[in-house]
């Protein structure tokens, strides 16, 4: 029975490992191998947890939300399984209202400040996407009071800049944008439109330059003939509303 044991907490170890290090197929099979041990309840329910991560990793989403939902049936309270749960309803799948179920079920439980964060993280970010955005934001301020460590810098600046405050949201995704941290097109494009509504066209020009650059199916490079374009509101809408007219020119205004 030792042996037992042995193997399978290191089997667990081993799959926590190789999702650490972006190897999602190695931690699907140490975590399926776990499930082949004869083992306690909670070591079987972290082993299904773990095969959900890999899952998701995968792109197999469906399968992903089956394991963890496998995984809670036998522990109802596992609040860990229960956060993956809500980001794959919430950003993989787009069910924002079963997501927010998850969150709001989890967040009158008593949890550690840390997780608690998390949740409140993932029910701002689900208030957000259905346009709720003092909501989203009330949400993400407790995160960050909680466990600034945590602090959703990126989906803060987006609903700060949806709420018209562009100078809050310029200081949020500016952090989000730091070198050394991994780069989100999204991020710099949000960027670049609060910092053109502010008068910076030379920083949002760059911006716009670095998401078209991460993303160049979504997002267009600056047109470098602003006056030949269209007005400065209209170069930021979607979709492009004519292309510029100066001779030799095909860039087209930047997509929202």
């Amino acid at each position: 029975m030792d042996e037992e044991l042995d193997l399978r907490e290191a089997l667990l170890a081993e799959a926590e490992v190789c999702l650490d290090h972006g190897d999602p197929e190695g931690a699907l099979q140490s975590a399926e191998e776990a499930l082949r041990v004869d083992g306690e309840a909670q070591a079987v329910v972290e082993a299904h947890h773990l095969r959900a991560l890999a899952l998701r990793e995968l792109g197999r989403i469906e399968e992903a939300l089956q394991a963890v939902e496998t995984a809670l049936a036998r522990d109802p309270g596992y609040a860990e399984a229960a956060l993956t749960r809500g980001d794959l309803l919430i950003f993989d799948l787009g069910e924002l209202e079963r997501g927010l179920e998850v969150c709001n079920t989890f967040l009158r439980e008593e949890l550690e400040d840390t997780l608690y964060s998390d949740f409140l993280n993932l029910k701002g970010n689900a208030l957000a996407e259905l346009g709720d955005f003092p909501a989203a934001l009330g949400c993400l301020r407790r995160a960050a009071e909680l466990s600034p460590e945590r602090e959703d810098l990126a989906t803060r600046g987006w609903v700060l800049f949806e709420l018209g405050r562009l100078e809050e949201a310029v200081a949020a995704l500016q952090l989000a944008c730091q070198p050394g941290l991994p780069q989100n097109a999204a991020n710099h494009f949000y960027l670049a439109v609060a910092r053109s509504r502010l008068g910076d066209e030379r920083a949002a020009a760059s911006h716009l330059r670095i998401a078209a650059r991460l993303e160049p199916d979504l997002y267009q490079q600056p047109c470098p003939h602003p006056r030949s374009c269209c007005c400065r509101c209209s170069r930021w809408s979607s979709p492009p509303c004519r292309p510029c007219s100066s001779a030799g020119c095909r860039v087209q205004c930047a997509p929202r």
